[in-house]
């Protein structure tokens, strides 16, 4: 496809050096010819003769995913199958940012799937501070609770306990003496529609999930304008609370010394909540945490939000090792993207029976909207790390993605495969489409 008219810069998303593997540098990127570069071709060729996926009677539960350190010079029917599946989705989804089209809500089964295995593989790359996966109010509930040694910080993706509610977003816990304080980072924004769901159904459940002597705070960072995405959004924000300093450190503290009062912003400032069910508060994520949380943001206005809510010169600190700062970032991945691409280009074509029809303008027949394609990109990356993780992890943990796949209905490699770009709402400009 050619590149969309005025599309902005297109990149490789940021990448540490130990997620590449040896057979990434050599092919960084799938394409139709070269399917799978990420899986050694005698591992490709087992894959293909595996046996199909069977469901099972009995498999892992998420809390219980390890890592087993080891080598993949000998993988397993099921490694090599699951792995085959996870290249599947790799180029899925490489395909859909590469022509930029957004993922949408009839992507949300894929995330759904891969969660589990995701969430595994950035627990291994930091063992000293565990990433776990809370998929029910009561597995949410016994991680609150849990005993542990005084000080000790915990982390987790965790579904939000609302019945009929299908969100997903990242927690910091820290425990002091019989106190524990819970930092809870919500990609999406406050605004009316979640502020009514917030305050009469979110808040209370976690009121009534909180230990003795617990407090929560949930930040909303307005980062996530899309209608899907949010576990990929809570995993990345779960994997900066590893790396997170004095920042989140002071809000634990705060918390602790002072249960129920709001937290100072980033410029010392008492910030008054948003809203409030006991020790439960809903703060602007903005005004406390640092530029790593925001480097996915979708929308130019929340860095102009998180900009006036810092100190001066802060937005032009490095956030990754090309020495970018959160603007130049964010206009590096922007693209332009335009509503039902296909109905738009049939809208476009002249009327057969008018000789001197002018074609339609996009920018008059559809909305078109400027987006940041940093958090597709992001996917990608959390996708090439599972990857590798499941060269070495344990083979019961291959198949028991493989029976979240059944489970989820994803399909064979031909159904993964099949884009539904006609289904889909955001894409590139029209112009550049084939024509039907």
């Amino acid at each position: 496809m050619v590149l969309p008219v005025n599309s902005g810069t297109r990149r490789a998303p940021d990448r540490r050096p130990d997620e590449v593997t040896a057979a990434a540098r050599a092919a960084p990127a799938p394409t139709r010819s070269n399917p799978s570069p990420d899986l050694p071709l005698a591992a490709l060729h087992l894959s293909r003769g595996a046996a199909p996926i069977r469901p099972r009677s009995a498999g892992m539960t998420a809390s219980s995913i390890g890592h087993r350190a080891g080598t993949a010079a000998a993988l397993s029917p099921v490694q090599s199958e699951a792995i085959a599946r996870l290249q599947d989705l790799h180029r899925r989804f490489t395909d859909l940012v590469n022509d930029n089209w957004g993922t949408e809500e009839l992507d949300k089964v894929f995330d759904q799937a891969m969660l589990p295995t995701l969430v595994a593989a950035e627990s291994a790359r930091h063992p000293s501070l565990p990433l776990s996966l809370l998929e029910s109010p009561a597995a949410v509930r016994a991680w609150f609770a849990a005993p542990r040694p005084d000080g000790e910080r915990a982390r987790a993706v965790l579904t939000l306990p609302t019945p009929g509610e299908d969100h997903v977003v990242a927690a910091d816990l820290q425990r002091h003496a019989d106190a524990v304080s819970i930092v809870i980072a919500d990609p999406l924004r406050f605004n009316q529609e979640n502020q009514a769901r917030y305050t009469s159904e979110v808040l209370p459940a976690l009121a009534r999930l909180l230990p003795e002597g617990g407090t929560a705070a949930l930040f909303m960072l307005d980062i996530q304008t899309s209608d899907s995405g949010c576990r990929i959004f809570a995993l990345s924000a779960a994997s900066k609370f590893a790396q997170a300093g004095e920042r989140l450190n002071a809000l634990h503290r705060q918390a602790l010394e002072s249960p129920g009062q709001p937290p100072r912003t980033a410029l010392g400032r008492t910030a008054q909540p948003l809203a409030q069910d006991g020790a439960v508060q809903v703060l602007e994520g903005r005004h406390f945490l640092p530029a790593e949380f925001f480097k996915h943001a979708q929308r130019q206005s929340s860095l102009d939000g998180w900009k006036q809510a810092q100190a001066p010169g802060q937005a032009d600190a490095a956030v990754n090792r090309r020495g970018e700062s959160l603007p130049d970032r964010h206009h590096a991945h922007r693209q332009e993207r335009y509503k039902m691409p296909f109905l738009l280009q049939a809208a476009m074509a002249p009327d057969s029976d008018d000789d001197e029809a002018e074609p339609v303008s996009p920018r008059t027949m559809s909305d078109m909207l400027e987006v940041s394609d940093s958090i597709e990109r992001k996917r990608i990356a959390f996708i090439g790390r599972a990857i590798a993780y499941l060269h070495t992890a344990s083979p019961a943990e291959s198949q028991a993605l493989l029976d979240r796949m059944v489970a989820h209905d994803v399909g064979e490699p031909d159904d993964i495969a099949a884009l539904d770009l006609g289904q889909r709402l955001w894409g590139p400009d029209p112009r550049t489409l084939p024509p039907e």
